[in-house]
Formats: structure tokens, C-alpha cells, sequence
């Protein structure tokens, strides 16, 4: 093999680190700025709050969810908040998270709502969601 095949190769593998480095880092600040936005949004009132894995349209983030005066909070942790009734809220239907951008191991909640028909909430503990979500009536 020509010497410039190896100093290539040597390259990519550099790159290839640097870059797994720097997602393990963003990755830790994403998911502490979420465990810090629970902590703000922490209500004795909510029915059920917890972190979750957001899909609001095209976009996909780790945010905040809860439920409380009867309505359904979602904060991502680029600071978008949705606050929709549960009177409208209406689940399409539970799945299983896919093994991809922080959705393994949750149960998702495909939501349908006046304002998106494309949101979904992926939490670890699906039992207490699918309880405030039976209130409603809608699911």
C-alpha cells in the first residue's frame, strides 16, 4: 500500500474520535440541561411530570413533560413550550421507542392535538402517561 493510503487512514481514524468526543460531551450537557429544566418546572400539582424525548414536527429533542390544571406542558430543552388542554388532546397511538436519537427503552405516546398532528412523547415509565392520558377521554 502507498504511504499516503496510511496517513489517510490514520486521518479519518482521528477525525472519527474527535468526533465521538464531541457528541459524548453535547450529549451530557443536553441531558443535564433537561434533568435542570424538570427541576424548574417541578410541580406539586402535576398529575405526572417526568423527562422525555420530544418530536414536535421535524424537530427531535430532549425536553420536560408534564400535566397539570388539566393541561398537557411540553418543554423542550430549546426552550419551546407547548401547554395544550387535555380536553383536546387525544392519543393515536402507544408504541415501543425506536433504537435511535434517545428514544430506546421508552414507550411513546403519538399525540394528536389542534395545534400538531405530528407530536410524541417518549418517557421510561409509560403507566402513570397512559393514566392521565385515559382521563381525558380522548385516548
Amino acid at each position: 500500500m502507498p504511504t499516503w493510503f496510511y496517513i489517510l487512514m490514520g486521518c479519518m481514524v482521528i477525525v472519527g474520535v474527535i468526533g465521538i468526543g464531541v457528541a459524548v460531551v453535547v450529549g451530557k450537557k443536553v441531558k443535564a440541561k433537561a434533568r435542570r429544566l424538570l427541576d424548574e418546572m417541578k410541580r406539586d400539582d402535576a398529575i405526572v411530570q417526568s423527562e422525555c424525548m420530544i418530536r414536535d414536527g421535524a424537530i427531535q429533542c430532549p425536553g420536560v413533560a408534564l400535566v397539570a390544571d388539566g393541561k398537557l406542558i411540553v418543554k423542550s430543552v430549546f426552550d419551546k413550550t407547548r401547554q395544550i388542554p387535555l380536553s383536546v388532546v387525544s392519543v393515536l397511538k402507544e408504541g415501543p421507542g425506536l433504537g435511535k436519537y434517545g428514544w430506546f427503552g421508552k414507550k411513546v405516546f403519538y399525540l394528536d392535538t389542534p395545534e400538531t398532528q405530528n407530536l410524541a412523547i417518549g418517557v421510561v415509565d409509560p403507566v402513570p402517561w397512559r393514566k392521565a392520558f385515559e382521563k381525558t377521554g380522548n385516548s
